[in-house]
């Protein structure tokens, strides 16, 4: 039997959204998944299938202000060293102990991925924190993104074009399955017709009909926006066709 490759993963907390991620690496790669804190700071429960990936949480609790940073490099050292990774992956060049672990890696010459979904026009841009930026991220042997704007950036960085991959950008499908499966399943044992939909939407506020968006309430995710043209779209279509009755006027 061939060894997997082993990896690494480092995030602040391993949350569900981040445990189907290395679930679904862990078929292919031996996995261990790193976090800082074993205490999460997110509304996100905790994950509800069975780790197929090996765990270690460095600290009960890690924040912006506690362990202090050569504390973090220490216990993140450490764990390196009883893992042994081929490679380590983090979350961002400045997130939550990104540079500690880049610390330690580059001392002890393990390989780094860089996880990264920054593109240039996320926020204004100060030219000498570019430069900085520029200076750590040519300490990543590979980086993995989300999508083209954020391969653009990280050229502009510096990284060559061909050790950027896409693909951070992902949905637990199996998740979402399998919930529609309990629905339905739940519809055919009961025999009450769309009863066990309807209760779900009631238990929840939801309408019979919506648009679902799920993220941060944060200024970059721009969801005031996303609310605006949600009350506009009803009174505009855009579009043609060969017999286009109308429907590019607006109300």
């Amino acid at each position: 039997m061939v060894d997997k490759p082993s990896i690494a993963v480092v995030f602040h907390h391993i949350g569900p959204y981040h445990h189907a991620r290395l679930n679904a690496a862990a078929d292919r790669l031996s996995v261990t998944g790193i976090e800082w804190s074993a205490k999460g700071y997110d509304a996100w429960g905790a994950a509800d299938a069975p780790a197929r990936y090996t765990k270690v949480s460095l600290f009960p609790e890690a924040t912006d202000r506690y362990p202090a940073r050569a504390k973090l490099e220490q216990g993140f050292c450490s764990a390196l060293e009883q893992v042994n990774p081929d490679v380590v992956a983090v979350n961002g060049w400045n997130n939550f102990g990104s540079l500690a672990a880049a610390n330690c890696c580059l001392d002890r010459g393990v390989p780094l991925v860089v996880m990264s979904e920054s593109a240039r026009g996320d926020e204004l841009r100060s030219w000498w924190k570019e430069i900085i930026k520029r200076r750590i991220v040519d300490f990543y042997s590979a980086a993995l993104v989300g999508g083209q704007r954020h391969v653009e950036y990280l050229v502009e960085l510096g990284v060559p074009q061909e050790r950027i991959f896409t693909g951070y950008d992902v949905v637990d499908n199996d998740y979402f399955a399998r919930c529609v499966l309990e629905i339905r399943d739940s519809h055919l044992r009961r025999g009450y017709g769309g009863q066990a939909a309807f209760e779900i939407r009631k238990k929840y506020g939801l309408p019979e009909n919506y648009f679902l968006a799920s993220a941060r309430f944060i200024e970059k995710k721009n969801l005031t926006r996303l609310i605006r043209a949600y009350a506009e779209y009803r009174d505009r279509l855009k579009g043609t066709g060969v017999t286009d009755p109308g429907y590019n006027r607006g109300a």
